[in-house]
């Protein structure tokens, strides 16, 4: 008992020391401030400041370059077995759930805000598309392999003359008992899919869309769409513009999805 509880408090000394050398600070304020998971939060500084991937300080980069970076930032991060946990207990809808996601995407936005963002368009936003609007079978078609880094998507609900007001979108879904398929059209500039982050990289896209069916509109409703295959190649009928250099955050690869 005496060797185990030794063992255990070396343990404890030396992620301690690690800890301190990576200026993470395990003090009582400090966890009052981070609050019921603040050992969460620790054990993702950690895993990020020991990283390579987050230890570039480089303001040189191109466009594709950061883009690059930030998009292997996340691959790195959804790997993590803390975030793996995470990852499972919402497909759980367990609780707590999502207050450990914005723990995680507090720390990864103070690490690099370009990472938290796009964690959360790929993760959470359309991630949680499937979760909470789909079933156990889309679950397990869509949102499993995700989290496996099968793919990756993109969350295509504001539009350039509706913002966010989903209510107004005028993207359309029409239903063809023909072929049992919904064509999914942007009739319109004003349906453009608008500031789509992860757009110039994912794979499918969490489509919000007035649904038509036997010519009556039957009101908004989300659909999986593919816009590229495996190898990066569009599919036929999508158009994605890039939207180029922002004001900041120019890892996160926006663009129009027509």
């Amino acid at each position: 008992m005496r060797k185990e509880q030794q063992q255990q408090g070396e343990e404890v000394v030396k992620a301690d020391s690690v800890q301190g050398s990576l200026g993470i600070r395990d003090t009582s304020l400090a966890r009052y401030l981070d609050g019921q998971h603040w050992q969460l939060k620790n054990e993702l500084r950690q895993q990020t400041a020991q990283s390579q991937l987050f230890s570039q300080h480089r303001y040189d980069l191109s466009l594709d370059e950061m883009r690059d970076l930030s998009s292997e930032r996340v691959k790195f991060v959804i790997k993590l077995p803390t975030v793996q946990q995470q990852l499972e207990e919402q497909i759980e809808m367990k609780k707590h759930c999502v207050n450990k996601s914005l723990a995680i995407g507090e720390v990864l936005s103070t690490a690099d805000l370009t990472t938290g963002v796009k964690m959360g368009v790929v993760c959470w936003l359309f991630g949680g598309a499937i979760i909470n609007l789909g079933s156990q079978e889309h679950i397990e078609k869509w949102f499993k392999p995700l989290k496996d880094l099968k793919f990756t998507g993109m969350f295509a609900m504001t539009e350039r003359g509706h913002g966010s007001n989903v209510r107004g979108i005028q993207t359309r879904a029409t239903y063809d008992p023909t072929t049992q398929e919904f064509i999914i059209h942007t009739p319109c500039e004003d349906a453009e899919k608008m500031y789509i982050g992860n757009a110039m990289k994912g794979n499918y896209a969490a489509v919000f869309a007035q649904l038509v069916v036997s010519g009556q509109l039957l009101g908004p409703h989300c659909f999986i769409v593919p816009v590229r295959d495996d190898a990066g190649n569009m599919h036929p009928g999508v158009t994605v513009i890039d939207m180029m250099h922002k004001e900041g955050l120019n890892g996160v690869d926006n663009g129009i999805l027509v």
